[in-house]
């Protein structure tokens, strides 16, 4: 699930290093990350969520918090990794999930900045898909990340009898901004818009291609299934009466047109992003205009049969006045 890591370019202090020096390695794994990935197999099951990491006051361990759908399956859990100890160089990592289990395994880094951790054939029992473990058993994660710090890469492997390693998980994350202070409401941590394209090979290369959305995911099925998942950003849900609709209609088109359902993209540049998309095959129904809200909007009917309207913010967002709205 939540995989461990740290930034290439820096090794950290050897084991002739006491252990405040050592801790400070730990340093390299704190943030918050969006996780993708895959138990590899004939069918290959998905891996999708969060893993944050964070200091304990005091900067002697580190917390590790799991959030992540493995299938069908919402696996929880609170890990702390710190315990140094210097014959091995290595540190200590106790997993407590959702189900009662505790785990440990241990944790190194080399002179390139690759995290290694071993740990027993109990650890992240929720990707086994209910097979047997066997008490000889083992695992190990092998954790590389990118030189800007912005994503990393996880193999996890497996040996069930401890000797014979076996690719097991392939794991991708991707650096986030800090979640807000404070309970995330009702729980939910993404929103996600599910779009059913007739022709999916047009919408995939209209918002991914055209529109630059980056690919996070993709997955094929039985029957010709296939789905893929784009990153568009922070994602808002904007509830509007039917009188705040036809008032944004005439505003960016100048009749009713919305149906129930409109994408709203914030771009950098609405003119620039409307002459791109419109040569890319998105019909523009309301070339650029500005609002009395100080943005710049421009209305596409784009592949996916979806509205979509652009708009570029003219001024700072940090307060917004009621109303002003895309």
């Amino acid at each position: 699930m939540g995989d461990h890591r740290s930034r290439a370019a820096r090794p950290g202090p050897g084991p002739g290093d006491g252990p405040v020096a050592a801790s400070r390695r730990l340093g390299a794994l704190v943030g918050h990350w969006r996780t993708d990935g895959h138990v590899l197999g004939d069918q290959p099951v998905p891996v999708t969520g969060t893993d944050t990491y964070e200091w304990l006051p005091g900067r002697h361990f580190l917390v590790h918090h799991v959030d992540v759908m493995v299938g069908d399956e919402h696996v929880q859990a609170i890990e702390i990794i710190g315990e140094h100890d210097p014959a091995t160089d290595s540190f200590a990592a106790r997993a407590y999930d959702h189900t009662g289990a505790v785990t440990t395994m241990r944790a190194s880094v080399d002179a390139g900045g690759v995290w290694t951790f071993v740990g027993g054939a109990d650890v992240a029992a929720a990707a086994r898909s209910g097979a047997a473990v066997a008490a000889a058993g083992a695992v190990r994660s092998t954790l590389t990340v990118a030189e800007d710090g912005r994503s990393m890469a996880a193999l996890w492997e497996r040996a069930d009898d401890g000797a014979t390693w076996e690719p097991w998980m392939d794991m991708r994350f991707t650096r986030m901004p800090a979640p807000a202070a404070g309970p995330t409401p009702a729980g939910v941590r993404q929103l996600r818009l599910v779009v059913e394209a007739e022709d999916f090979d047009e919408a995939v290369a209209f918002f991914r291609d055209a529109a630059g959305m980056g690919e996070q995911a993709a997955f094929e099925g039985e029957g010709e299934a296939r789905v893929v998942i784009l990153d568009a950003g922070r994602a808002t849900l904007e509830l509007a009466n039917p009188a705040q609709s036809a008032m944004i209609d005439q505003v960016e088109v100048g009749h009713p047109a919305s149906p129930r359902l409109r994408l709203a993209l914030e771009v950098d540049d609405t003119r620039a992003t409307t002459t791109r998309l419109a040569a890319a095959g998105a019909e523009v129904l309301g070339q650029p205009v500005e609002t009395p809200w100080r943005s710049l909007n421009a209305r596409l009917a784009t592949p996916g049969e979806l509205q979509v309207t652009l708009f570029e913010e003219l001024e700072p967002q940090d307060r917004p006045p009621p109303g002003r709205r895309p």
